[in-house]
């Protein structure tokens, strides 16, 4: 199933408020979202990035619990 143009839009959208929000605030739920954002537009391997880089720049948090079941996989790659 593809995205429709105005819901990839969206997305796209809330993916860079989210990174703009990271940059700015730097708390690693916004790029946690931003990571969200891009695995809904299909860019797991952004997600696979971005998500282990919010557990190396804040290593107390344990997120492999709290990934998508879709991610666990790619956690391995």
């Amino acid at each position: 199933r593809t995205l429709q143009p105005r819901s990839k839009t969206r997305r796209v959208q809330a993916r860079h408020s989210f990174l703009e929000a990271h940059v700015l605030q730097h708390k690693p739920v916004a790029l946690i979202s931003a990571a969200n954002m891009a695995l809904k537009l299909r860019e797991a391997s952004t997600a696979k990035r971005e998500y282990e880089l919010v557990t190396r720049a804040h290593p107390p948090l344990y997120l492999f619990d709290a990934l998508p079941p879709t991610l666990h996989a790619l956690t391995s790659l």
